[in-house]
């Protein structure tokens, strides 16, 4: 079977992986009904992934279906992205040094 031969190629998108399974789970299991091949395709998209880290905390996301597998993915990629790259995520990031001296208020006497 193809599907079990798919891999995730360097510079390809999480989304073309997601319809290129998609579509050859269909041609593989045809008489499956919907609900059962969604969830093989979701084994196989995790399957397919290129790095065995990243395939594990999609698969520590579980998944329900081929379509919730690639949104896990996809926001992992994002956050991966994000942590890998300091430069990127240092607008996000706030340095003590940086922020004004808060001072706090005083009480009121009253009298």
């Amino acid at each position: 079977m193809e599907v079990t031969k798919r891999r995730h190629k360097a510079g390809e998108s999480l989304r073309t992986l997601h319809s290129d399974i998609r579509r050859l789970t269909a041609l593989a299991f045809p008489n499956i009904d919907y609900a059962a091949r969604e969830r093989i395709a979701c084994d196989y998209f995790v399957d397919a992934l290129d790095e065995p880290k990243f395939a594990l905390r999609v698969c520590e996301r579980t998944p329900r279906d081929l379509d919730s597998a690639l949104q896990v993915a996809e926001q992992l990629e994002v956050w991966t992205n994000n942590t890998d790259h300091p430069e990127r995520s240092k607008e996000y990031t706030r340095d003590r040094r940086t922020r004004p001296n808060l001072k706090r208020p005083t009480k009121l006497k009253i009298s």
